[in-house]
């Protein structure tokens, strides 16, 4: 949510910017060739974010399937290994 706010927030100093220079006559191809690259980093950042936050969701369950599952499955195997031990014993 904050990289969205971001992105219109510089979207909306960009063309205010922009408005504000043709109103007044002015030449905007250098503020122009000025905040292309900012604007295409804000954009970069918040597709880097998003990424991030889908590897992360994707770590989490992988985390949770050999912690959680995995430790499950080895302690069902050493109850059931004790348990055999323990019936041939006798």
């Amino acid at each position: 949510m904050r990289t969205t706010i971001l992105q219109l927030g510089t979207a909306a100093l960009v063309i205010a910017g922009f408005v504000v220079l043709t109103l007044k006559g002015s030449d905007t191809g250098g503020f122009v060739a000025l905040v292309a690259p900012i604007l295409g980093a804000v954009f970069v950042i918040q597709h880097l974010d998003h990424r991030s936050d889908r590897q992360d969701e994707k770590l989490d369950r992988i985390t949770h399937q050999t912690n959680g599952v995995l430790d499950e499955k080895i302690k069902n195997g050493v109850k059931a290994a004790l348990a055999e031990r323990e019936g041939t014993d006798t």
